[in-house]
């Protein structure tokens, strides 16, 4: 304690939160600490006035189970905000990028359980813009897209055989593609 203020290193149990280990400064979580939650996810990292901020790791779900996700990476206020890596094996999704407010935004990149690749830029968790996407083939689409999976305007489909065809697209690889204003080149 320190002016009648919980300060330094402490394990405080936490109802209806969980346990907490780790710095403390004016009564709050302030510098390094490991918050493991009641429902089983663990937060270790950097804290500021109580939330996680700074970097830091939160390990959500059960592995064991595989319903589990880890976020690795920065955090303002309680929220994934700046560059961080999210590992989801419900989704088999992996992440590379920028985060606000806990939503993917800014420059990064997609990997699927399916093996598909997609980078570009994101806009409140949405693929959107000017991106690349990579199939396993090696089939891949360098244009505009409306979200993951959908190509939506201008860009270039390059098939594995390597014809390229270049124009208006629009549509998934798994629904079809529509294809206007387009010239195929062998």
């Amino acid at each position: 304690f320190n002016n009648n203020q919980i300060h330094g290193f402490g394990r405080m149990e936490i109802p209806s939160t969980g346990v907490y280990e780790g710095l403390w400064k004016d009564n709050q979580q302030n510098g390094f600490g490991i918050l493991k939650y009641c429902n089983g996810d663990v937060y270790k990292g950097c804290f500021k006035d109580g939330l996680p901020h700074g970097h830091g790791s939160l390990k959500h779900g059960s592995f064991i189970a595989s319903a589990a996700s880890i976020y690795i990476g920065d955090w303002v206020l309680g929220c994934k905000s700046g560059y961080g890596v999210m590992d989801d094996i419900v989704s088999g999704e992996k992440y590379l990028g920028t985060w606000l407010d806990n939503k993917k935004h800014g420059n990064g990149l997609i990997v699927t359980s399916d093996g598909i690749y997609y980078e570009g830029t994101f806009n409140q968790d949405i693929f959107t813009g000017h991106g690349l996407m990579i199939l396993e083939d090696g089939t891949h689409y360098e244009g505009e897209f409306k979200g993951t999976g959908n190509i939506n305007g201008k860009g270039v489909l390059t098939l594995n055989s390597g014809h390229m065809i270049e124009g208006s697209l629009m549509g998934s690889p798994s629904d079809g593609i529509k294809i206007s204003n387009g010239t195929l080149n062998l």
